[in-house]
């Protein structure tokens, strides 16, 4: 085969390469395969585009690439991915990106994954996201995030979440973020979280918000704190609790405060409490106010002092008027 001038495998037909044996195949040099037309290399099949040379499947163009079936795509091996060029990938199809083995996966870079088109990310598959690299996770764009299969969140490590811009986080669904395990949530950094729309905030799971670190939640602002839904209020550690910025505690209502267990009522501190709207202390339960330490309580007496003549003040259960 490779006596053959590289200019006559432009006559080359689907049929033709068909015909090729694996053995045939992998003595095809750079040179011809990248003369090869768009509709011949369409009849390579898994087994022959495994034998291709890394060098000579590396010279196939955007055509080229686009025009290889989805099985002929399963049998591309993790050394041909690793070098081939980002423009040879950006006419895959939704298919093509589906067949690709999670070993090939493994192997995308940054660059490479940026070229695919957003709409063909939709092929990915959960398995195949596991074996991806953060390396490769940095270079996702805001478009082909919001284009994932809701289910293959199911497969985001916490280095790959980490890795990602926080305008591509910004770009997820509250579908999509619901999918993601609850440890992988941990990996969010704070411009992270920052990034999620509202309605996305609303729709993270108590089990998500309790692996947030305190970094993160100390960095949540008050309509952010405001956004998240009182059960996942409820899931948030003494630690978590703490951390949160006093300026942003006033996002709390009546109903989350009210999911704060009764135990962990001391985490929020007088600074904090002090930063309370009167309308969110109605939500303190009787065993939540009997929790209150003297310099919570008195920071809560205040809040009340300052509240408008339409509010009706708070009695603590132990008598003690605040």
């Amino acid at each position: 085969m490779g006596r053959i001038p590289a200019n006559d495998f432009r006559q080359f037909g689907q049929a033709q390469v068909q015909a090729l044996a694996p053995g045939q195949v992998a003595r095809l040099q750079p040179d011809q395969v990248e003369k090869l037309p768009a509709a011949a290399v369409a009849g390579f099949r898994a087994k022959q585009v495994q034998a291709l040379p890394a060098a000579a499947f590396n010279k196939l163009d955007a055509r080229q690439f686009g025009a290889l079936s989805p099985a002929a795509v399963a049998g591309i091996s993790p050394q041909q991915i690793r070098r081939t060029p980002p423009a040879a990938m950006s006419q895959m199809s939704s298919q093509q990106v589906g067949r690709l083995s999670a070993d090939a996966m493994a192997r995308v870079n940054a660059d490479q994954l940026e070229a695919i088109p957003a709409a063909s990310l939709a092929g990915l598959r959960a398995a195949q996201v596991e074996e991806m690299s953060a390396r490769a996770f940095a270079g996702i764009q805001p478009d082909q995030v919001g284009a994932l299969p809701v289910k293959a969140m199911r497969g985001l490590e916490p280095g790959q979440l980490g890795a990602m811009q926080p305008r591509a986080i910004g770009a997820m669904s509250a579908q999509q973020l619901r999918q993601v395990p609850a440890e992988t949530v941990a990996g969010m950094k704070p411009d992270q979280v920052a990034a999620l729309s509202r309605e996305v905030l609303g729709a993270m799971k108590p089990s998500q918000a309790a692996e947030l670190s305190r970094r993160t939640v100390g960095a949540l602002e008050k309509a952010q704190i405001a956004a998240l839904a009182p059960a996942a209020v409820g899931e948030l550690s003494a630690g978590q609790i703490s951390a949160i910025d006093p300026a942003a505690v006033a996002g709390i209502d009546a109903e989350q405060i009210e999911e704060i267990p009764t135990e962990l009522i001391d985490a929020i501190t007088p600074e904090q409490v002090a930063e309370l709207q009167p309308d969110t202390l109605a939500g303190l339960t009787d065993d939540q106010l009997g929790e209150l330490s003297e310099d919570q309580a008195e920071a809560l007496s205040l809040v009340q002092v300052n509240a408008p003549v339409s509010y009706t003040p708070l009695t603590l259960p132990t008598n003690r008027e605040v």
